[in-house]
């Protein structure tokens, strides 16, 4: 079986390999984060100095509150009130099935176009491949946005709902917040997101201009200006 070993190498091909690698980041960035609030009581029950931190982890279901030192309070964990495990998921699964699409393409690439017999179908799975193209660049922007938008409202939560009106309204006065630095991971996840809308909507020209709709087009055109010039 004959296989092209150059296909990883055009843009069509090249392209995917980078898809991957961005998907690969995002979702890593994402299923390793760690959404960490701080904030110091100045005042517990008017004697005590005291710092509360609270975590959630991936999918972000439930929260750790921990103190530092003890400030006459326990450490304890409870449920996250808000929908951030569907955009955390849904984010981490499309990237998975980024890779996995990704590598299937690229092996399609390398052994589909090797045998010229293999014509009509490679024509089927291009169109194919316009299609997922599409659909890509849709649930790509749809990811992105839908965390974009939870890693704020996740962030607003646990300092207010969690932090502030749970743990320190009745105990603390004058409470310190630390602007969680933590949250920078969630934001670069986002960016590799975006940036991988651009690159699928980029390699659909790649993908168009293989499509047997194109090529007569081009070729018609082609046959047309030979013509005029006649």
């Amino acid at each position: 079986m004959e296989i092209h070993w150059r296909a990883p190498l055009q843009p069509k091909g090249f392209l995917k390999i980078v898809e991957m690698i961005i998907a690969l980041l995002a979702l890593s960035l994402v299923a390793g984060f760690t959404a960490t609030n701080r904030a110091e009581c100045n005042r517990w029950n008017g004697t005590k100095v005291c710092q509360i931190t609270a975590k959630a982890s991936y999918p972000y279901t439930i929260v750790d509150v921990t103190y530092q030192p003890s400030c006459e309070a326990n450490a304890t964990s409870e449920a996250l009130s808000g929908d951030y495990k569907q955009a955390a998921e849904f984010f981490v699964a499309w990237g998975s099935l980024t890779l996995f699409y990704g590598i299937i393409a690229i092996l399609v690439y390398m052994f589909a176009t090797a045998n010229s017999k293999w014509e009509w179908v490679i024509n089927y799975l291009i169109l194919v491949d316009l299609v997922f193209h599409v659909v890509w660049v849709l649930c790509w922007f749809i990811a992105s946005v839908e965390w974009a938008v939870v890693q704020n409202e996740m962030k607003s939560y646990i300092k207010t709902k969690v932090i502030h009106d749970k743990y320190l309204a009745n105990s603390c006065n004058d409470t310190t917040y630390n602007e969680p630095g933590s949250y920078a991971q969630a934001a670069i996840a986002d960016v590799f997101g975006f940036t991988s809308i651009v690159l699928w909507g980029v390699n659909i020209f790649w993908v168009v201009i293989d499509t047997s709709f194109y090529l007569q087009w081009k070729a018609k055109r082609s046959s047309s200006g030979e013509y005029n010039q006649i």
